[in-house]
């Protein structure tokens, strides 16, 4: 029965968010080694170097919030259509899977969890080029694993993933720097600033400094 695969794939998208979650953590926590071109042109000691625990927002999967949102009813055919937000946005037919709201993204990608979980990692999408299309950028932008059947779609999957997940790390790069160069700021400035008013006379060192003539 599908309800039970919604439940299911909510119970795995929410572990998945949470490893992700996790390995984030563990980056954060931990400088990350130096490349080996910036330590030739730099020989520095590498070592372990352990950062303040970093702040990491909590783990969450949009896509569990959704599917645990549904509601459901069963027709005289057994098929099972749910609901968000009391609109019709999918039905199981059994062997398929009917997309009754076009224009929901959440509802599409419940409908998609929903189909990996109960027909396996690999789906087959009709209809329409333009509708298989937006299906694949739903999958791809909810972090779902599905594989589809047609080549050509996979293959785009693909480029749509490796494109997501390079903006990932540029943008994660790009945070690491910037914390990294606070803390060195931070780190260079003094302890202890004395300030002394101008008019006062210095303090005898010992060294004397002037023209003579």
């Amino acid at each position: 029965m599908s309800s039970i695969a919604t439940q299911q794939a909510a119970q795995k998208l929410e572990l998945q968010a949470q490893h992700r979650h996790e390995r984030a953590a563990l980056r954060a926590h931990y400088k990350p080694l130096p490349m080996y071109k910036v330590w030739k042109e730099q020989p520095q000691i590498v070592s372990l170097q352990v950062l303040p625990e970093p702040a990491v927002p909590t783990a969450h999967s949009a896509v569990a919030r959704t599917l645990r949102a549904l509601t459901y009813s069963v027709d005289a055919h057994q098929h099972i259509t749910y609901q968000l937000d009391r609109k019709d946005v999918f039905r199981d037919e059994g062997c398929t899977i009917a997309i009754l709201d076009l224009a929901s993204d959440p509802g599409l990608a419940a409908a998609l969890a929903t189909a990996q979980q109960k027909f396996g990692p690999v789906l087959t999408l009709t209809g329409s080029e333009a509708f298989q299309r937006r299906a694949l950028a739903v999958a791809v932008a909810h972090d779902l694993t599905c594989r589809f059947t047609d080549p050509q779609l996979d293959q785009l999957r693909q480029t749509l993933q490796q494109q997501q997940y390079g903006a990932a790390q540029a943008a994660a790069h790009a945070e690491r720097e910037c914390t990294t160069a606070e803390r060195f700021v931070q780190s260079r400035k003094p302890q202890k600033e004395i300030l002394a008013p101008s008019h006062l006379p210095l303090p005898h060192t010992g060294v004397w400094s002037g023209h003579f003539g």
